[in-house]
């Protein structure tokens, strides 16, 4: 009888120092200096909190003795997420290598703020448990909402004038390929090519001019619209003289719009070219009219002879 008494409060003074030892490593992991949570794993798979840091309830607007969410594991996460979360988490609790996602989770005030999180699943005496790290991701999140936005409005307004302009192009700079051409006559030097550099080379050789191309090639070249938007420019325009189809001098004006690919962070340039030979020369012939006085005024192209404007005070 002493005996088994001794095997008994030998067991008994294990499973105390077992349960020490256990409520040891929780506190331990919530002193740590990180937003982060630990969680038990029970038998079935789901998984209820243990404990969470002072920098995670900091994060989330509560103290330290706040009864937070202990009775609901997921009562902290956005209700369009937590389906998703729950169900990633019970799918990956098998893994042994860290897992990670990222969705919302309610504040103290009642406003949800984005989450990255990295899931770690480790083994402590007879128990798995789930060791979560958080970061505060919304400012990032914003960010990506307004590019998303700025990149939205950017497709609209390409779609919305491919009928009009002379071309509107989608570029994307940071794998130098031309995504998508319409309008209503693209250049035909750079017809089914998708190389971008290779289509700037096909723009500059139906340039008339060096200086014109000078201006051209500083503007067009990947390297230098990369530039412009590391310096934070998202619009970027040029007026400049090319041959058309039929040889003649067209004056257009192209305005680029600037922006990140919602999700890879690719560079996106998208261009719309719009035919201004009338305001270009509407333009010249009253600098003209200003100063001198003429019966009528008519522009002729040098190259082919073809008379491309005429205009008298009578209208004749």
């Amino acid at each position: 009888d002493v005996t088994l008494l001794y095997l008994h409060q030998q067991k008994e003074l294990e499973e105390k120092r077992k349960m020490q030892m256990e409520r040891k490593m929780v506190d331990t992991i919530a002193a740590l200096p990180s937003s982060s949570a630990l969680f038990r794993i029970r038998d079935d798979r789901t998984v209820i909190p243990e404990s969470y840091s002072e920098e995670f309830c900091r994060m989330c607007g509560y103290s330290q003795q706040s009864n937070l969410h202990r009775s609901n594991t997921y009562g902290s996460v956005h209700p369009e997420d937590c389906m998703r979360v729950m169900l990633y988490i019970k799918e990956h609790l098998a893994d042994s290598v860290p897992f990670h996602q990222i969705y919302r989770i309610i504040t103290e005030s009642g406003t949800y703020i984005w989450v990255s999180v990295t899931f770690n699943k480790f083994t402590f005496g007879e128990n798995q448990y789930l060791y979560a790290v958080y970061t505060d991701i919304s400012d990032i999140k914003k960010q990506e909402e307004q590019l998303k936005d700025q990149y939205d409005a950017a497709q609209s307004y390409l779609n919305s004038v491919a009928g009009t302009y002379i071309a509107v192009r989608r570029v994307n700079l940071t794998k130098n390929f031309i995504e998508y051409v319409d309008g209503r006559r693209p250049l035909i030097q750079a017809r089914g090519i998708t190389d971008y550099d290779r289509y700037v080379q096909s723009i500059l050789s139906a340039i008339p001019g060096s200086r014109n191309r000078e201006r051209c090639s500083a503007f067009y070249s990947r390297k230098a619209m990369l530039d412009a938007f590391g310096r934070g420019e998202t619009i970027r325009t040029i007026e400049h003289p090319y041959y058309a189809a039929d040889r003649n001098i067209t004056w257009v004006r192209n305005t680029v719009n600037l922006t990140k690919q919602p999700g890879n962070g690719e560079i996106i340039a998208f261009s719309a070219i719009s035919d201004i030979s009338r305001e270009k020369i509407t333009a010249a012939v009253m600098d003209k009219l200003a100063s001198t006085q003429y019966d009528y005024i008519c522009c002729i192209d040098a190259e082919s002879g073809k008379v491309f404007f005429y205009t008298s005070p009578d209208g004749s």
